[in-house]
């Protein structure tokens, strides 16, 4: 079978990853203990977001060993809509963030040649928690193999969310128990014979997931060898998984809707044929009192 490089999968909630996590793997995948790597992001512009207006990234990375890096990522195009790059990155003093954006490294230099650091805010953070297990299939020792469990919180302003990502990640070789590899994080029976049959290189699985219910799993996949899927792709199939979710989630209220409109019209008629009778008695004797 072609090998698989890399899987990519949307968690449904914190307590899913952390069972991955520290818990048994599912099918005949087996895990070693994790071990467990923070990483703090803080992106920053000016209020009046001149940064981003230029195609400029600037990112302060914080590391759980005690170390830190300032990255700026000029993104320019040319005619022909040719899109040219430059990008420094170099690894800074733990001191403050007037510091390093001030400070004399190549990616601070950079920054400093487009505009005053001075008028930069943090406008974007992005904490990672990432736990790591080295894994194998039962039946082949297979070296080299990586589960990565990703707890990450975005905060803008007052406003966070957190997201739940899992890769497996598999050596630039042929892996031996891809079959087990693929019974194990299908959803289906169906599912995992329709992508051996496909041979991929790269799978994402994401929930549909709308109001708090799970109400299935959309599996993408690519079987071109050039084609992995990135942090992009998996973003993007993630906001059109959530997108799905809700429309299905809408349809499934509609039909919940319609048919207890539909139950309460047959209970009212139901009612009205047995109240008639009686109800005309009383309304003659109502009649009948009121002329008297």
């Amino acid at each position: 079978m072609t090998p698989v490089r890399l899987l990519r999968f949307v968690v449904p909630s914190q307590e899913a990853l952390d069972r991955l996590a520290g818990g048994p793997l599912p099918g005949a995948l087996r895990g070693s203990p994790p071990r467990t790597e923070f990483c703090r992001d803080v992106y920053f512009d000016t209020l009046a977001r001149d940064l981003e207006r230029r195609g400029v990234t600037v990112r302060v990375r914080s590391l759980s060993g005690g170390t830190r890096t300032l990255a700026v990522d000029v993104r320019e195009r040319e005619e022909g809509e040719q899109i040219v790059r430059t990008r420094e990155e170099a690894p800074v003093e733990m001191g403050t963030i007037a510091d390093v954006l001030s400070g004399e490294s190549g990616p601070a230099r950079l920054l400093q040649s487009m505009i005053d650091p001075t008028r930069l805010n943090a406008q974007l953070e992005v904490e990672t928690m990432r736990r790591v297990r080295d894994v194998h299939v039962v039946s082949a020792k297979n070296a080299g193999m990586q589960l990565i469990l990703d707890l990450v919180t975005v905060r803008h302003g007052e406003v966070a969310a957190e997201f739940h990502d899992m890769e497996l990640y598999l050596p630039d070789v042929e892996v031996k128990g891809m079959d087990e590899i693929v019974e194990a994080l299908a959803p289906t029976r169906d599912a995992a014979e329709a992508l051996r049959r496909l041979a991929p290189r790269s799978i994402m699985v994401l929930p549909l997931a709308a109001r708090g219910r799970t109400l299935g799993a959309v599996t993408l996949a690519s079987a071109d060898p050039a084609r992995r899927y990135g942090a992009d792709d998996l973003s993007l199939a993630a906001e059109l998984a959530s997108r799905a979710a809700l429309l299905l989630d809408n349809s499934r209220l509609y039909r919940e809707a319609t048919q207890a409109t539909r139950a309460r019209e047959e209970i009212l008629a139901v009612v009205s044929h047995e109240l008639r009778n009686p109800l005309a008695a009383i309304v003659a004797i109502v009649e009948t009192l009121l002329h008297w």
